[in-house]
């Protein structure tokens, strides 16, 4: 992320008139920003399946549920 935003900075200000003037400048401005829309909407889908998948695995816990219970009804469900 850090380098993607060290390219923007180093493209330097834009309005739209230099991009409308500058097609290699639009380019790289174009796909710098969508590299960091698309590592941003990565970042944000790791973080939330890492959380509901920590959060699944502590429901039968948090309700009381003991290892053998769950390995059991686990078991159960995988047909064995």
């Amino acid at each position: 992320m850090q380098l993607l935003l060290a390219d923007l900075i180093e493209v330097g200000e834009v309005d739209t008139e230099r991009l409308r003037r500058e097609r290699p400048t639009r380019h790289v401005v174009e796909r710098v920003l969508s590299q960091i829309v698309e590592l941003a909407g990565s970042i944000n889908t790791h973080i939330v399946a890492s959380s509901a998948e920590r959060e699944t695995s502590q429901l039968p816990f948090q309700c009381g549920a003991t290892v053998p219970d769950c390995w059991r009804r686990w078991l159960g469900c995988v047909g064995c």
